[in-house]
C-alpha cells in the first residue's frame, strides 16, 4: 500500500496543515514578518518566519492573523516578533461551503476570571439546605 501523505507530500518552504494533523501541538517563536503575494493582488497574505527552529514559512489567512493579533495583544505585525504562539490541527475547520477538512490554527489562551456565568447554580445554594423538600409545596395545581 502507498501512503498518499508521502505522494502528495509538499515540499513547498511553506507548512501545510496536514503537516500538523498527527502531531502534538507546537510553539514557536515568531522570527519574522512579510507580506507575500504568491498570487498577485488577488491573493496577498502575512507570511511568518520561525527562524531556525522551524524548517518553513507559514502564511497566514485571515482566522488565523486575528487569533495571533488575541495572543499577542496587537494588529502590528512587529509588535509579534520574539513572541510564541502554539499550533496545532484541529478537526472541525471547514472550507465556506461546510466541507470540514481540518486545519491548522493558534492556540488562544483563556484567562481564568473567577466569575460563574449567571445561568449555573450556585454550589453554595446546594449545600446550605439540609432538608431536600424545603421550598416545595404539597398544593397541586390541578
Amino acid at each position: 500500500m502507498v501512503d498518499i501523505g508521502t505522494v502528495y507530500s509538499s515540499n513547498s518552504e511553506y507548512m501545510k496543515a496536514r503537516d500538523f494533523k498527527d502531531c502534538d501541538p507546537v510553539e514557536c517563536t515568531i522570527a519574522g514578518a512579510d507580506v507575500d503575494d504568491y498570487q498577485g493582488e488577488l491573493a496577498i497574505q502575512v507570511t511568518l518566519d520561525f527562524g531556525s527552529d522551524v524548517q518553513k514559512k507559514w502564511r497566514l489567512n485571515k482566522t488565523n492573523a486575528d487569533n495571533i493579533e488575541l495572543v499577542c495583544g496587537s494588529s502590528d505585525t512587529d509588535d509579534w516578533l520574539g513572541k510564541v504562539i502554539t499550533l496545532y490541527w484541529d478537526p472541525t475547520v471547514e472550507y465556506p461551503k461546510g466541507t470540514r477538512v481540518g486545519g491548522l490554527r493558534v492556540q488562544v489562551p483563556v484567562k481564568a476570571t473567577g466569575k460563574k456565568a449567571a445561568f449555573l447554580k450556585s454550589n453554595k445554594a446546594q449545600v446550605e439546605s439540609e432538608n431536600p423538600a424545603e421550598g416545595m409545596s404539597d398544593d397541586v395545581p390541578f
